[in-house]
């Protein structure tokens, strides 16, 4: 177990007679607004903020964020359908990883403007993502193009910049 998550057990609720197993921690980078509504979802447009640990208590999925800088205690625990809708997209990444091989790096893409989450699977030569939520809303584990999932979210990104809070676009 790394110290960051050990340090977090008693933040959980974690006792000895707890079941509790997790997976390596995962990178999380946020994306802005701004940059998503130019088409932009680059290297040097995102901060990694978090490094989310995927656990399970007791055969409850959590999400434990634990910041860079401080890592003294965890920045949030999600538990329930997001935690639930993680798992899923990681699996389908994991499938994927295993049918087609390659040295993909994985993380998590954010854009908390908009609600919008994505597991993503880079390599030097394609990028794939598995959206998780987008504008809040769950989306099936299924395998996108980044190139497909940034020109949706750019039109999602320049409603909200806009204002235009009603009207949704589906990718």
């Amino acid at each position: 177990m790394t110290p960051l998550l050990e340090a977090s057990l008693p933040d959980l609720g974690v006792s000895e007679s707890s079941e509790f197993r997790h997976l390596p921690p995962i990178p999380v980078v946020s994306v802005s607004l701004e940059a998503l509504a130019n088409g932009v979802l680059e290297a040097d447009e995102r901060t990694r903020s978090v490094w989310r640990y995927v656990v399970e208590l007791n055969g409850d999925a959590l999400l434990v964020d634990i910041d860079e800088e401080d890592q003294s205690t965890p920045s949030s625990i999600l538990r329930g359908q997001v935690a639930d809708y993680t798992i899923e997209s990681l699996e389908a990444a994991e499938e994927f990883i295993s049918s087609v091989g390659g040295d993909f790096h994985v993380e998590i893409i954010e854009v908390p403007e908009i609600h919008t989450i994505a597991v993503s699977l880079p390599n030097a030569r394609e990028h794939w993502l598995f959206p998780i939520l987008i504008s809040g809303q769950p989306q099936p584990p299924q395998r996108r193009r980044l190139i497909d999932f940034v020109a949706g979210l750019s039109a999602i990104a320049n409603l909200h910049l806009a204002g235009d809070l009603s009207t949704e676009s589906k990718l």
